[in-house]
Formats: C-alpha cells, sequence, structure tokens
C-alpha cells in the first residue's frame, strides 16, 4: 500500500465528483491523475490557495504508470482516474514547520 499525494485548486469538486483524467496540451491523448509519493513544497510549484487530496492505494494498481523522474527525490506517477476513484480521498490537515510542510495524522 502506498500514501499518494496530489495538490489541487479544485479540491471540493474532486471530493464531490472524482478525479478527471486531464487532456495533454500536445497531443490528442489523455492523461491521467498527477500524483507523487511524497508531501512537496512551494519550491516544487505548491502554491498556498491549492490544498491537498491524499489516497492509499496498492502498489500493483500504480506500478506501471509511474513517470521518470530523474533529478528529483520523490516518485510520481500518471494514473487513470478511473482507477484512483476507486479509493477513498482524504483532505489532510496541512502545516508548515521551518518552511517544510507537513501533515497531521
Amino acid at each position: 500500500m502506498m500514501k499518494l499525494y496530489h495538490w489541487t485548486l479544485n479540491a471540493e469538486k474532486i471530493l464531490q465528483s472524482g478525479f478527471r483524467d486531464r487532456n495533454s496540451r500536445n497531443t490528442d491523448t489523455k492523461n491521467g491523475v498527477w500524483f507523487t509519493d511524497q508531501l512537496l513544497s512551494p519550491g516544487d510549484g505548491i502554491r498556498k490557495d491549492m490544498r491537498l487530496i491524499t489516497i492509499e492505494i496498492p502498489d500493483v494498481y500504480i506500478e506501471q504508470y509511474e513517470e521518470k523522474n530523474e533529478g528529483t527525490e520523490y516518485r510520481a506517477f500518471n494514473i487513470p482516474a478511473d482507477i484512483v476513484n476507486q479509493f477513498d480521498k482524504h483532505t489532510p490537515v496541512i502545516y508548515r514547520d521551518r518552511g517544510i510542510y507537513k501533515i497531521n495524522g
């Protein structure tokens, strides 16, 4: 089981309706939903008006969707929405400690 993290400006909509695959900007193909295996921070492009959604998902569902993420210290996944939506979504309480985001609980 792996805990995955997704930052978004649309947390309420996702919690009500589920995740949606996003369209690729460069092709007609659809991309899934982008997750990381670690909590990212503003240095990684996270804005303070974003909210965090987490899911716990068995590794077997996500292994094939891992992206090459060289030069970073986290793993990234682009998982189809129909897979992600099978699992419970959580919005944990986030706080900053010396400039680093952390989760309560």
